[in-house]
């Protein structure tokens, strides 16, 4: 075949052509398959990390729910804690008692176990009657100290009671003679009452860590019923002279 003729190498060079089309449209195919294998791959690897900080941010919502939860929580116990202040007084009002019950409770629990000790001729025994004897002088010291302070707190109030039956008799006279006014005699009775119903609430509630402060109540109203003794004395005195 002669290659010098011109319409082959027109079909030769057509052939040519079309084989480099062929060529690169599949190269051209083949680097989009690549690139969609990339696109893929960045694709995963996209969802992957979206996934992450989903559960990253599922994680920081319900921290935060239940902050706010504990915060609402918070919120209504301290709506709430005024309902359970008397309770809480109640419980330390009850320490003292609940406190001796359980010496009571230890001492039981020794006596019912020193038979058994005694059986045995264990060792022991002097030490555990020596831990009952002890459990027991602790008990007796306590109510002697207590029965001790009702006893000073009765002795004051005594006193108080006697003062006023003085008071009461010269302030009859000072009010008829208008050395007193009647706000005089109000402001006396207030706080005689006001202290004696302070007393009366210690006592009754067997609040025995605030004996003290009874008699320290106590000794108080005494001072105030000796300074309006004094006043009336005086005022008695003056009256006299002018007279």
């Amino acid at each position: 075949m002669d290659i010098s003729d011109p319409l082959l190498s027109r079909m030769r060079h057509h052939l040519q052509k079309i084989r480099r089309d062929t060529m690169e449209s599949k190269n051209l195919n083949d680097g989009l398959k690549s690139d969609e294998n990339v696109d893929t791959v960045d694709y995963s690897l996209d969802e992957e990390e979206l996934i992450k900080k989903s559960e990253t941010l599922k994680k920081i919502v319900e921290n935060l729910q239940n902050r706010i939860k504990k915060a609402i929580i918070g919120i209504q116990l301290e709506d709430k804690s005024e309902e359970f202040v008397k309770e809480d007084q109640k419980k330390s009002e009850r320490e003292e008692t609940v406190s001796q019950t359980e010496y009571l409770k230890e001492i039981s629990k020794k006596l019912e176990e020193l038979p058994k000790v005694m059986e045995t001729s264990n060792p022991k025994i002097e030490e555990t009657l020596n831990q009952i004897l002890e459990k027991i002088n602790i008990l007796i010291d306590k109510n002697t100290e207590n029965a001790l302070k009702l006893d000073k707190i009765i002795e004051k109030i005594d006193k108080v009671i006697s003062k006023l039956e003085d008071i009461s008799e010269k302030m009859v006279k000072l009010y008829e003679s208008g050395s007193v006014t009647v706000l005089d005699i109000i402001n006396l009775i207030r706080e005689i009452h006001s202290g004696i119903c302070e007393i009366r609430e210690i006592l009754s509630t067997y609040r025995y860590d605030e004996i003290d402060r009874a008699i320290e109540i106590a000794d108080n109203l005494n001072n105030k019923m000796d300074i309006y003794l004094k006043e009336f004395e005086k005022i008695v005195n003056e009256s006299v002279s002018v007279a």
